[in-house]
Protein backbone atom coordinates (compact mmCIF):
# COMPACT_ATOMS: atom_id res chain seq x y z
CA UNK A 1 0.00 0.00 0.00
CA UNK A 2 1.33 3.43 -0.87
CA UNK A 3 0.08 6.96 -0.31
CA UNK A 4 2.65 8.49 -2.66
CA UNK A 5 1.18 10.83 -5.25
CA UNK A 6 2.60 12.66 -8.28
CA UNK A 7 3.95 16.17 -7.66
CA UNK A 8 1.07 17.71 -9.65
CA UNK A 9 -1.45 16.07 -7.28
CA UNK A 10 0.33 17.16 -4.12
CA UNK A 11 -2.14 18.80 -1.66
CA UNK A 12 -1.49 22.10 0.04
CA UNK A 13 0.28 21.69 3.37
CA UNK A 14 -2.46 22.99 5.67
CA UNK A 15 -5.50 20.99 4.56
CA UNK A 16 -3.30 18.07 3.54
CA UNK A 17 -1.58 17.85 6.93
CA UNK A 18 -4.85 18.16 8.82
CA UNK A 19 -6.43 15.57 6.54
CA UNK A 20 -3.62 13.12 7.30
CA UNK A 21 -3.85 13.90 11.03
CA UNK A 22 -7.63 13.28 11.09
CA UNK A 23 -7.24 10.00 9.23
CA UNK A 24 -4.73 8.88 11.88
CA UNK A 25 -7.13 9.83 14.68
CA UNK A 26 -6.10 13.31 15.82
CA UNK A 27 -9.11 15.51 16.57
CA UNK A 28 -7.48 18.85 15.70
CA UNK A 29 -3.69 18.65 15.56
CA UNK A 30 -3.32 22.39 14.96
CA UNK A 31 -4.90 23.21 18.34
CA UNK A 32 -5.02 20.12 20.52
CA UNK A 33 -3.18 16.89 21.34
CA UNK A 34 -6.49 15.03 21.84
CA UNK A 35 -7.01 11.84 19.85
CA UNK A 36 -10.06 9.68 19.14
CA UNK A 37 -10.43 6.41 21.03
CA UNK A 38 -9.75 4.33 17.89
CA UNK A 39 -6.85 6.47 16.67
CA UNK A 40 -3.95 4.75 14.91
CA UNK A 41 -1.67 3.36 17.60
CA UNK A 42 1.93 4.50 17.96
CA UNK A 43 3.94 1.52 19.18
CA UNK A 44 6.06 1.96 22.32
CA UNK A 45 9.81 2.25 21.95
CA UNK A 46 11.75 -1.03 22.08
CA UNK A 47 14.41 -0.80 24.83
CA UNK A 48 18.02 -0.79 23.68
CA UNK A 49 19.98 -4.02 24.31
CA UNK A 50 21.58 -4.12 27.76
CA UNK A 51 24.70 -5.81 26.41
CA UNK A 52 26.29 -6.90 23.14
CA UNK A 53 28.26 -9.99 22.26
CA UNK A 54 32.04 -9.82 22.30
CA UNK A 55 33.46 -8.60 18.98
CA UNK A 56 35.80 -10.76 16.94
CA UNK A 57 39.40 -10.20 17.98
CA UNK A 58 40.77 -10.36 14.44
CA UNK A 59 38.66 -9.23 11.53
CA UNK A 60 40.41 -8.96 8.20
CA UNK A 61 38.41 -7.52 5.30
CA UNK A 62 39.95 -6.92 1.85
CA UNK A 63 40.58 -3.18 1.40
CA UNK A 64 40.01 -2.42 5.09
CA UNK A 65 41.36 0.99 6.09
CA UNK A 66 43.84 0.80 8.98
CA UNK A 67 42.52 1.93 12.38
CA UNK A 68 45.21 4.62 12.76
CA UNK A 69 44.01 6.19 9.49
CA UNK A 70 40.32 6.02 10.41
CA UNK A 71 41.00 7.73 13.74
CA UNK A 72 42.66 10.73 12.04
CA UNK A 73 40.24 12.78 9.94
CA UNK A 74 42.96 14.41 7.81
CA UNK A 75 44.70 11.10 7.08
CA UNK A 76 41.37 9.48 6.23
CA UNK A 77 40.43 12.21 3.76
CA UNK A 78 43.87 11.94 2.17
CA UNK A 79 43.44 8.17 1.94
CA UNK A 80 40.09 8.69 0.17
CA UNK A 81 41.81 10.86 -2.45
CA UNK A 82 40.90 14.41 -1.45
CA UNK A 83 43.41 17.18 -2.17
CA UNK A 84 44.96 19.37 0.53
CA UNK A 85 42.84 22.31 -0.65
CA UNK A 86 39.62 20.26 -0.49
CA UNK A 87 40.48 19.00 2.98
CA UNK A 88 41.25 22.51 4.25
CA UNK A 89 37.95 23.79 2.82
CA UNK A 90 35.96 20.97 4.40
CA UNK A 91 37.62 21.33 7.81
CA UNK A 92 37.02 25.08 7.88
CA UNK A 93 33.29 24.49 8.37
CA UNK A 94 31.64 23.80 11.72
CA UNK A 95 29.87 20.43 11.51
CA UNK A 96 27.44 19.29 14.23
CA UNK A 97 28.51 16.15 16.05
CA UNK A 98 26.98 13.09 14.38
CA UNK A 99 25.96 9.59 15.40
CA UNK A 100 23.46 7.99 17.75
CA UNK A 101 25.23 9.16 20.96
CA UNK A 102 24.87 12.79 19.81
CA UNK A 103 21.19 12.22 18.97
CA UNK A 104 20.57 10.71 22.41
CA UNK A 105 22.39 13.61 24.08
CA UNK A 106 20.04 15.95 22.22
CA UNK A 107 17.08 13.86 23.45
CA UNK A 108 18.31 14.27 27.03
CA UNK A 109 18.68 18.03 26.49
CA UNK A 110 15.13 18.17 25.15
CA UNK A 111 13.84 16.17 28.14
CA UNK A 112 15.42 18.65 30.56
CA UNK A 113 14.63 21.93 28.78
CA UNK A 114 11.41 20.91 26.97
CA UNK A 115 12.36 23.54 24.37
CA UNK A 116 11.24 21.95 21.09
CA UNK A 117 12.07 24.97 18.94
CA UNK A 118 15.72 24.77 19.98
CA UNK A 119 16.18 21.10 19.04
CA UNK A 120 13.65 20.48 16.24
CA UNK A 121 15.99 21.22 13.33
CA UNK A 122 18.76 18.98 14.70
CA UNK A 123 16.29 16.17 15.39
CA UNK A 124 15.11 16.25 11.77
CA UNK A 125 18.73 15.90 10.60
CA UNK A 126 19.37 12.97 12.95
CA UNK A 127 16.15 11.23 11.88
CA UNK A 128 17.05 11.54 8.19
CA UNK A 129 20.20 9.44 8.71
CA UNK A 130 18.66 6.99 11.21
CA UNK A 131 20.38 8.13 14.42
CA UNK A 132 17.03 8.35 16.23
CA UNK A 133 13.44 7.48 15.38
CA UNK A 134 10.36 9.69 15.26
CA UNK A 135 8.65 7.13 17.50
CA UNK A 136 11.24 7.64 20.27
CA UNK A 137 10.88 11.42 20.12
CA UNK A 138 7.07 11.04 20.13
CA UNK A 139 7.03 8.90 23.28
CA UNK A 140 9.57 11.07 25.11
CA UNK A 141 7.44 14.14 24.40
CA UNK A 142 4.08 12.52 25.22
CA UNK A 143 3.97 13.88 28.79
CA UNK A 144 5.36 17.32 27.97
CA UNK A 145 3.27 20.52 27.87
CA UNK A 146 4.26 21.11 24.22
CA UNK A 147 3.40 17.56 23.08
CA UNK A 148 0.89 18.84 20.51
CA UNK A 149 3.57 20.93 18.80
CA UNK A 150 6.00 18.00 18.69
CA UNK A 151 3.34 15.63 17.33
CA UNK A 152 2.34 18.16 14.67
CA UNK A 153 5.97 18.56 13.57
CA UNK A 154 6.44 14.79 13.31
CA UNK A 155 3.20 14.46 11.31
CA UNK A 156 4.32 17.31 9.11
CA UNK A 157 7.55 15.43 8.39
CA UNK A 158 5.60 12.28 7.47
CA UNK A 159 3.27 14.34 5.28
CA UNK A 160 6.24 15.55 3.24
CA UNK A 161 7.64 12.02 2.99
CA UNK A 162 4.28 10.64 1.79
CA UNK A 163 4.34 13.14 -1.05
CA UNK A 164 8.01 12.70 -1.99
CA UNK A 165 8.82 16.17 -0.64
CA UNK A 166 12.33 16.92 0.63
CA UNK A 167 12.18 17.17 4.44
CA UNK A 168 14.17 20.40 4.54
CA UNK A 169 11.82 22.32 2.24
CA UNK A 170 9.31 23.04 4.97
CA UNK A 171 5.68 23.83 4.30
CA UNK A 172 6.05 25.46 0.92
CA UNK A 173 3.84 23.03 -0.97
CA UNK A 174 1.71 24.14 -3.91
CA UNK A 175 -1.84 25.15 -3.10
CA UNK A 176 -4.85 24.07 -5.20
CA UNK A 177 -5.60 26.61 -7.90
CA UNK A 178 -8.94 25.35 -9.14
CA UNK A 179 -11.96 23.32 -8.07
CA UNK A 180 -10.67 20.16 -9.78
CA UNK A 181 -7.57 20.13 -7.58
CA UNK A 182 -9.66 20.70 -4.45
CA UNK A 183 -11.89 17.74 -5.38
CA UNK A 184 -8.83 15.58 -6.10
CA UNK A 185 -7.49 16.42 -2.63
CA UNK A 186 -10.79 15.42 -0.98
CA UNK A 187 -10.87 12.15 -2.93
CA UNK A 188 -7.30 11.39 -1.91
CA UNK A 189 -8.05 11.93 1.79
CA UNK A 190 -11.20 9.78 1.54
CA UNK A 191 -9.19 6.99 -0.11
CA UNK A 192 -6.60 7.19 2.67
CA UNK A 193 -9.37 6.96 5.29
CA UNK A 194 -10.82 3.83 3.62
CA UNK A 195 -7.41 2.16 3.41
CA UNK A 196 -6.62 2.79 7.08
CA UNK A 197 -10.10 1.69 8.17
CA UNK A 198 -9.55 -1.53 6.22
CA UNK A 199 -6.27 -2.10 8.04
CA UNK A 200 -7.97 -1.52 11.41
CA UNK A 201 -10.68 -4.10 10.62
CA UNK A 202 -8.09 -6.73 9.70
CA UNK A 203 -5.77 -5.96 12.63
Amino acid sequence: MSFHSPQKNKPDWYSGLNGLAKVLGWKDIANSADRHEKAAAVRPVVPAPSQFGAPMEVLQIPGQIPAEVVSDETKLLQHLGYTEAEISEAQSHQIPKGGEPAARALLEEFASTKNWNKVAGDFMAYMMVGCISAREIFWNASEMPNFREVAENLLWRDFHRLHNEAENEGAMLSKPTDQDEVMALKEQIQAMAKQIEGLRQHA
